[in-house]
C-alpha cells in the first residue's frame, strides 16, 4: 500500500511539473505573439506609406529617404473635398 501511495505522489509531482511547463510555455509564446504583431503592423504601415509615396518631383526631394535609424516617407494626401497634400 505504501508504494502505491509513492507510486501515486511520483505521478502526481510529474502532472503537476508537466502543466507548470505547459503554462510557461503558454505565456511564452503568447508574448512571442504580440511582438511578432507588432512587428506586423509596422511593416503593413510600411506597404501602405509605400504605396501612397509621392513622387520625387512632386516633394521636390526624395520621397523616400533612409537615414540612420530613421525612414522618411513623403506621401500624398487625397481626401474628398480636400485639396491634395503631402505629408511627411
Amino acid at each position: 500500500m505504501l508504494v502505491a501511495i509513492a507510486i501515486l505522489a511520483v505521478i502526481a509531482v510529474l502532472s503537476w511539473r508537466g502543466l507548470d511547463q505547459i503554462m510557461r510555455g503558454r505565456t511564452t509564446i503568447t508574448n512571442a505573439m504580440e511582438d511578432e504583431r507588432v512587428v506586423a503592423q509596422l511593416f503593413d504601415q510600411m506597404r501602405i506609406d509605400a504605396r501612397q509615396a509621392a513622387t520625387d518631383d512632386e516633394a521636390g526631394e526624395a520621397a523616400v529617404a533612409i537615414g540612420g535609424n530613421s525612414v522618411q516617407i513623403v506621401r500624398g494626401v487625397y481626401a474628398a473635398g480636400v485639396p491634395p497634400r503631402l505629408q511627411v
